[in-house]
């Protein structure tokens, strides 16, 4: 077993809102769409992809699945956010969807105060892959205006959740800017930051908290964060199905689970967040692989609700719930 494993904690949220559509785990799903799942690593590779020589310190790296409206054509979460009075055609509820991608930036704020974190990485979460093809579906955001409000929105209502961090912690936003996507979400938190500041309501001020890191690899911030703190926490874009999506594998220096997607070195998964975290870290990729509790040789089993929890059990982690 990879070391820390007893520390994995499974965050689950019992809300009415996770028990809606396909939001609970079960079936093909380990994860549920609200819930989190935090286990203990540290980096083995830096970001120029050089291996750490120097004592490396552990962090906590937080898996929760944001939600897919947009991955294809086919993308599994559109449905349950999907406006019920458009029969003919298919149209995004798009505050449905902003609320419930907050619901979870609101379980990692509560999260942060569960584990005492004081220095939290994040990324654009969910504004990748899981948006990218949304026009092929609704095609009113084949008009770049329209996906820019999406972003927009959902940036600032992340920005909200930030509000109630706990004192004293500060974030690290690394921001790409290589890609007109990447550029497009970049110009999302900035405005949300802004108009934080603008809005004049000191309890709702974060911009003093938030360090923007450009073109920030976020392994390798929460490696050197790890040095000087003893509470760092990663927020990591997982799939519901496995904590781990992608085919993977055993060398030298990455075990990782083979599953269902892209091969890690193949295409545009070579700089997937996820894929990235479990290529540089092998204990991340052992974790990953343990409670995923398949290998990949066959399609992806069924679940019933409780597999991963009973899993982090039999682990020796803990099970807590969220929004009792």
């Amino acid at each position: 077993m990879p070391p820390q494993v007893s520390s994995s904690c499974l965050f689950r949220d019992v809300s009415e809102a996770a028990q809606e559509g396909i939001a609970p785990a079960g079936g093909y799903n380990l994860l549920g769409r609200y819930d989190v799942c935090c286990v203990k690593t540290c980096a083995d590779l830096d970001r120029k992809w050089s291996f750490l020589k120097s004592q490396k310190f552990d962090f906590w790296v937080a898996h929760a699945a944001a939600v897919n409206i947009g991955e294809s054509v086919d993308a599994p979460d559109f449905g349950d956010f999907q406006k019920l009075e458009s029969e003919a055609m298919k149209v995004l509820d798009r505050w449905k969807y902003i609320e419930a991608m907050g619901h979870i930036m609101d379980n990692i704020v509560s999260i942060c105060t569960k584990l005492q974190i004081k220095q939290m990485v994040f990324f654009p979460f969910g504004m990748g892959a899981f948006l990218r093809h949304l026009g092929q579906i609704d095609a009113s955001f084949l008009q770049d205006e329209e996906m820019l409000k999406l972003r927009r929105a959902l940036a600032a209502r992340m920005v909200e959740s930030w509000a109630r961090l706990p004192q004293g912690l500060k974030v690290h936003l690394c921001l790409q800017f290589a890609t007109d996507e990447a550029q497009r979400n970049a110009d999302a938190f900035l405005r949300a930051l802004s108009a934080n500041t603008a809005s004049g309501h000191r309890s709702l001020l974060v911009k003093d908290r938030v360090v923007v890191i450009p073109e920030g690899d976020a392994l390798n911030v929460a490696s050197d964060l790890a040095v000087r703190s003893d509470g760092v926490l990663l927020v990591n874009g997982a799939n519901r199905r496995l904590i781990q999506r992608k085919n993977a594998r055993l060398n030298a220096t990455v075990l990782s689970s083979p599953t269902v997607g892209n091969h890690w070195f193949a295409g545009r998964a070579r700089a997937a967040m996820d894929e990235n975290l479990h290529r540089r870290s092998w204990r991340l990729a052992a974790l990953s692989y343990v409670l995923n509790g398949h290998g990949g040789e066959q399609d992806t089993p069924r679940r019933h609700r409780d597999t991963l929890a009973e899993r982090v059990r039999q682990l020796g982690g803990t099970v807590a719930d969220l929004n009792c």
